[in-house]
């Protein structure tokens, strides 16, 4: 493995003995705040403590040590890249005012991959959440339930910031509560294009204990609309998941404490500039005992609804008529994975589904274009080696990978046929690279990469210098790299094409490289 250290390493002892800012900088040990981002070429660290964030070269011929530092707000909590677009988005807390410091604002920074910064100012409060839409124009913050350190705040404040829009711009960044809302909302997603009123926009959805709340970003100088929902047997429904109609403006509410799922239709209302020009008309299905999961399928406009729930059913519901058939499950069912494909049965290529539970061995496929006539027939089990934990979709055809506490099962949906394979230690995450058609995976606290060929069903292991944090992929430049735990800056890259020692490439001490301009900041 060849190493390449950075020169200021080797003058530590020389600065460490030295007086100002700059000897301090190296006594303190330089702690990164969470996982590395993956732009396009840039791996992304950031540390906090430091105020910085560092982006080094993942993708040049040659990597060195050089990076590009950008100087941080306050508080820089944690990072994530920027849907569709080259930047991290990065969440800075900002800070109270104390006898030692003045308060700075919390701040949304963005960084281009360039190493340039702009900082969306979001005021005093803390938000340490973010959601973001699937075209990446819209970011909203909030704070968590756990999160606790002002003296008063406001638990239904957000932000909505508007990252096509410069941060001086109007409307860049707009503080909005909903009004009237009788419980903190726990949860916040923003919708995708829905056609509504006559127009596309993108809907703010916010869930509480017994409300839906909808804001809509194209008119946030708008009220919101707050929907209360009622069980039939009187609880609070806790609504926990939302899906939203195929180029229709319906939403479909799961809720953990109810036997309902509650359809909304958004219907034009006579417009007032205060309030949507929109509705909600509000149709509950019975589901079943305490739906788990819900899926969509159909043509538009004729969407059913899939539902699993605790009874251990599956049911096929038409929202519109409320036609409803019935499936038994030989085991529990937590979860809805919807995919097109044959089977061993049926070379169409027809819609298909795969049901499973957490911690349970048995796997479940529907196929759905035939369970409606033939509930009782349409149903095929496989069973694992191992109770299932998670599943990882990865952008191969028709293949799973199904995590467990020590291991992976490689899922072939089309086959139906399950190959297990042993890990020694729970697996941290994977990432699929198509170049190679290989999975990698590792285990934090170990100084190994693991790669899975999912052609030939290969395993194979690399032992690098230290323990691995994270793995980032960079599979475009035929790159995987591993993030060490180090207050100096330490990664490896590895060959995709060819992950053997002889050919990987460490590099330590990039952290330092600003260190001795650190002092007239």
């Amino acid at each position: 493995m060849t190493r390449t250290t950075s020169w200021l390493i080797l003058v530590l002892a020389a600065l460490s003995c030295s007086c100002g800012d700059s000897a301090a900088d190296l006594r303190e040990p330089i702690d990164l705040s969470g996982p590395p981002v993956a732009l396009d070429e840039k791996l992304v660290l950031i540390a906090g403590g430091s105020q910085r964030a560092f982006l080094l070269d993942a993708a040049a011929p040659q990597p060195s040590a050089r990076v590009t530092e950008v100087r941080l707000p306050f508080g820089a909590l944690r990072a994530e890249r920027r849907q569709k677009h080259d930047e991290a988005l990065v969440i800075c807390t900002g800070r109270r005012d104390s006898a030692d410091a003045k308060a700075e604002p919390a701040t949304l920074a963005v960084l281009e991959a360039s190493g340039a910064r702009r900082n969306y100012v979001l005021g005093t409060t803390p938000f340490d959440k973010l959601v973001q839409s699937d075209d990446g124009r819209y970011a909203v913050l909030y704070r968590g339930p756990e999160a606790q350190n002002r003296t008063l705040q406001n638990v239904n404040e957000l932000v909505v910031v508007d990252l096509d829009k410069q941060p001086a711009d109007a409307g860049a960044v707009t503080s909005k509560t909903p009004e009237g809302l009788a419980h903190a909302f726990t949860q916040a997603l923003i919708s995708p294009d829905l056609p509504i009123a006559g127009e596309t926009r993108r809907l703010l959805v916010l869930l509480s204990e017994a409300e839906i709340t909808l804001f809509d970003l194209a008119h946030l100088e708008r009220r919101g609309t707050i929907v209360e929902l009622t069980d039939g047997a009187g609880r609070m429904p806790r609504p926990q998941q939302v899906l939203f109609g195929e180029s229709e403006p319906t939403l479909y509410v799961r809720g953990e404490n109810t036997d309902d799922v509650f359809v909304f239709r958004l219907e034009a209302r006579a417009t007032d500039v205060a309030l949507n020009d929109f509705r909600p008309t509000i149709n509950p299905l019975g589901a079943g005992i305490r739906p788990r999961d819900i899926a969509l399928f159909g043509e538009n406009g004729s969407q059913q609804v899939l539902v699993v729930s605790a009874e251990q059913q599956a049911r096929m519901i038409d929202p519109r008529s409320g036609k409803t058939a019935v499936v038994g499950l030989p085991a529990p069912a937590d979860d809805i994975l919807l995919f097109d494909g044959v089977s061993p049965r049926d070379t169409q290529v027809r819609k298909r589904a795969l049901l499973f539970g957490k911690d349970s061995r048995t796997l479940m496929f529907m196929d759905l274009d035939a369970a409606r006539d033939r509930p009782d027939r349409n149903l095929e089990t496989l069973e694992v080696s191992a109770p299932v934990t998670s599943l990882i979709e990865i952008e191969r055809q028709n293949t799973l990978v199904l995590t467990h506490a020590q291991g992976v099962t490689l899922l072939d949906l089309e086959q139906r046929t399950a190959t297990p394979i042993a890990a020694e230690a729970p697996l941290e995450g994977a990432l699929y690279d198509r170049a190679t058609d290989r999975l990698w995976v590792a285990t934090r606290s170990q100084p190994f990469i693991g790669s899975l060929d999912l052609v030939s069903g290969e395993t194979g292991e690399l032992l690098l210098d230290a323990d691995v944090s994270f793995i980032a992929p960079f599979f475009d430049a035929g790159r995987l790299v591993a993030v060490h735990p180090s207050s100096l800056g330490h990664v490896t890259f590895i060959d995709t094409a060819e992950p053997v020692r002889e050919r990987a490439r460490s590099i330590e001490g990039f952290l330092l490289a600003g260190i001795l301009d650190r002092g007239d900041e």
